[in-house]
């Protein structure tokens, strides 16, 4: 999904399709979850981590800390946007896909906005507070009753359904939206992470990389091209150097209207009546089904456990489309 991550192996440095050896040995834990050590799900694979060379490891701290970063991640948007394409962002209820939606206000532009993840009732309110006109919920689930939505939900993100649901492609062969869009997400802000590396001087280095999390999407093979404005260096390197706290996002919100408008989560979906783990056997059944599902032995306990299971479950999706190119080895 995410073409522009970058990953390193025995074949290079680039596109993670473009640098898999022929033989791949699959692995999946916590340490690959988190992106502990620049892990991927194959042991030949790697992240590329970007330095960003600016100085002392300190953070600055800075009054006007929020003015820079939006103002940074506006032009990042900016140069990524391809004006004679028709945008799509993909945007849920969260905070990251809030401050996408202002920095679009911000350019004076416009796009069709797309929720893909169950999140549509606070989606709608975020799509009449900036004013949005053409946006769209596939699905629309909070109508349903619960064998519905395990029938019909083929949601891609945390409530693993059908490994294979492409919704974009889907929408584009439905004649929903138009052919050659570019496609803008917001996910990103909250899966990069700064790591360091002493340097002779005894000052440290930066560098960037992702928590496996956000990787595990590039094995999706959605439509594309992807903009993650996020995860742009230009942006990285001003965030980076500012002290900013754990609730960056939700403070870089533009009004207090805004951020009074509530999360759709996991566990407010449970609270309308959405088991996310419970009546799990159709799922489990698709996966089985798949290349990686014949050679192990996973599946969804009383909670939805990452590592356990939506880990194997997105690998598998990728590991279908090379099963036949390459070999692959279970570690």
């Amino acid at each position: 999904m995410y073409r522009k991550l970058k990953y390193k192996s025995i074949e290079g440095e680039g596109n993670f399709l473009d640098i898999l050896p022929k033989t791949l040995t699959y692995q999946m834990g916590k340490k690959v979850w988190s992106g502990a050590q620049s892990e991927t799900i194959f042991k030949e694979v790697t992240q590329y981590c970007e330095k960003v060379d600016d100085g002392d490891y300190c953070y600055l701290k800075d009054k006007n800390w929020k003015k820079i970063i939006f103002t940074a991640f506006v032009e990042s948007v900016d140069k990524l946007w391809d004006n004679s394409k028709q945008q799509v962002v993909s945007h849920s209820s969260g905070y990251d896909s809030r401050i996408l939606s202002m920095a679009i206000k911000e350019l004076g532009k416009d796009a069709i906005f797309v929720e893909i993840g169950g999140e549509g009732e606070y989606f709608r309110k975020v799509m009449s507070y900036f004013g949005w006109k053409d946006h769209i919920v596939v699905p629309q689930i909070l109508d349903m009753d619960i064998t519905s939505i395990w029938e019909q939900f083929y949601a891609p993100v945390g409530y693993p359904i059908n490994p294979q649901y492409s919704p974009f492609k889907k929408l584009v062969e439905g004649g929903i939206l138009p052919k050659g869009c570019q496609y803008f997400s917001g996910q990103g802000q909250n899966e990069v992470e700064k790591t360091t590396e002493p340097t002779i001087r005894k000052k440290k280095r930066k560098y960037y990389g992702f928590t496996e999390n956000l990787a595990l999407n590039n094995f999706k093979q959605w439509e594309g091209p992807w903009e993650m404005p996020f995860l742009d260096k230009d942006y990285l390197a001003t965030r980076f150097k500012y002290e900013v706290g754990a609730n960056m996002s939700y403070n870089l919100l533009e009004s207090e209207e805004l951020k009074s408008i509530p999360k759709e989560t996991t566990a407010s979906l449970k609270k309308k009546g959405i088991k996310i783990v419970d009546n799990m056997d159709r799922a489990v059944s698709q996966f089985k089904n798949t290349y990686l599902g014949g050679l192990i032995s996973a599946r969804p306990y009383n909670v939805l456990d990452y590592c356990e299971w939506w880990g194997h479950w997105v690998a598998s999706s990728f590991i279908e489309k090379i099963k036949d190119t390459h070999n692959i080895i279970i570690n």
